[in-house]
């Protein structure tokens, strides 16, 4: 049992998984591993980088409304739907 942990470790640290090749072979997308000199980041808040106002659509939002918005803000590729405008 000792030698198969010891065995993965060892293989592990040479080589990525059969998984991790296949992620990046076919460019999936993925979570990179945080390294430990961006610790900084931990921090952070949804407030310290969001754009404001923030945009949103809400369900009661007419169709005027959505392509004035979308057409506003071409640059940004997804809106968080709330349940009324007055969020």
């Amino acid at each position: 049992m000792i030698s198969v942990l010891i065995a993965n470790a060892v293989c592990s640290y040479l080589q990525p998984s059969i998984y991790d090749s296949i992620i990046k072979i076919k460019h999936l997308p993925y979570l990179p591993d945080i390294s430990h000199s961006s610790s900084m980041y931990h921090s952070l808040t949804a407030e310290q980088f969001m754009t404001t106002p923030a945009a949103f659509i809400a369900r009661d939002s007419t169709y005027g409304e959505l392509q004035e918005l979308i057409s506003g803000m071409s640059h940004v590729r997804a809106f968080p739907l709330v349940e009324n405008k007055s969020m």
